[in-house]
């Protein structure tokens, strides 16, 4: 058999040789090699991957050949690891059936971050909410899933984090040129996640978009979606008997980056409880209008954080509860925001006096002096 030449003849070559290759030993194979050597640079050679950019990484397994073997492109600036983030990879099905160039994530994070069953669920929507922000995937890379005929748990991870990309089949495989092409493509859409992710670190930018997911939001900047998602709760929630709980302090969240700013995210389902224990009673004032919400049937009342979250980096306590959330009627809750002074001071110190103990039993200790400061009373 004549050395592989091309980068489409290197493919080949590992699709033609790689099943019976397991049964020999992984060390030093040269179907080994060819994975995690001679593919690796031909891909940095022919795609000009600037190594101060970009790490090309190759496996077939450690110790024993794997069930998908896998060459990587990392952009250094967001992971060098498969095991967390975002890269290219080219995904070789256990049939051998062909080759998916794939937009893919580091399932490893999601399982250790959340557990197998939930981080399952995590890496799927985070893979598509990318796929819908994304703009520049021409139409031959929008293939949106991916399968890889492989029975271990590494294979289902990349089926879950696939975002983008296009398969390969070995009957039809592209030649070199259109093989580079639609990889130069893929990296100016890994350019755009970048963008995406607009500095934050992994971590961060995938909090980010699991915020709206999960049920949270920001204040004042997404002030109806969080009250929308409210009523929804409301609606659709099963609450337990109204009993006042046995006070105690929740640790502070960790926050996101929103905008290029840090945000504290008010979760949705909290303030939904916070409504269903007032009764949907303005807690200010009962008798300022109001309406019949079509969700619930029940009068429509909105959420408001007495002590706002964007003061949480004051406490070493969570902001983010019950006891500092205030049920009221969109008349009062409008009040507490644009009424003049005097109007807001009227409100806020109505509503203080109700709740400064359940504030103080949770270590949100604050006098109304430091209230009105808040303010800006």
């Amino acid at each position: 058999m004549r050395e592989p030449e091309t980068l489409q003849d290197m493919f080949l070559y590992i699709l033609d040789n790689y099943e019976s290759s397991k049964d020999e030993d992984l060390k030093e194979h040269s179907t080994g090699n060819m994975v995690r050597q001679q593919l690796k640079h031909r891909l940095m050679l022919e795609a000009n991957l600037p190594e101060d950019m970009y790490a090309v990484t190759g496996s077939v397994g450690q110790g024993q050949w794997a069930e998908i073997p896998w060459v990587a492109i990392f952009l250094k600036q967001l992971t060098i690891r498969a095991t967390k983030g975002y890269d290219i990879v080219y995904l070789f099905p256990a049939d051998m059936s062909g080759v998916y160039i794939s937009l893919n994530q580091g399932w490893t994070y999601f399982r250790e971050k959340y557990g197998a069953k939930e981080g399952s669920k995590k890496i799927i929507t985070v893979a598509k909410i990318v796929r819908e922000r994304l703009h520049l995937v021409p139409e031959r890379l929008q293939l949106s899933s991916i399968n890889l005929r492989g029975r271990g748990e590494l294979s289902k991870g990349y089926e879950r984090g696939h975002i983008v990309g296009r398969f390969y089949s070995k009957e039809a495989f592209p030649s070199s040129q259109e093989l580079i092409q639609d990889l130069q493509d893929l990296l100016t859409i890994y350019r755009e996640v970048e963008s995406l992710m607009e500095g934050r670190s992994i971590d961060q930018f995938n909090d980010y978009l699991l915020m709206h997911e999960d049920g949270y939001y920001v204040e004042e900047k997404e002030e109806d979606q969080y009250q929308e998602t409210i009523a929804h709760h409301l609606e659709t929630s099963e609450f337990t008997v109204q009993e006042e709980p046995t006070p105690y302090s929740l640790p502070r969240p960790q926050p996101i980056i929103f905008q290029q700013t840090q945000q504290w995210p008010r979760n949705a389902a909290i303030a939904a409880e916070a409504i269903h224990r007032a009764d949907y009673q303005c807690e200010y004032d009962n008798s300022l209008p109001f309406f019949i919400s079509k969700q619930t049937q029940r009068p429509f009342m909105e959420a408001h954080h007495l002590i706002p979250m964007q003061y949480q980096n004051m406490f070493e306590v969570s902001l983010d509860r019950v006891e500092n959330i205030v049920c009221l009627s969109p008349h009062a809750h409008r009040m507490i925001h644009h009424a003049i002074d005097e109007e807001k001071e009227k409100i806020l110190a109505n509503l203080f006096e109700k709740r400064k103990d359940r504030l103080q039993q949770v270590g949100i200790d604050l006098t109304y002096q430091e209230v009105k400061a808040i303010y800006h009373l």
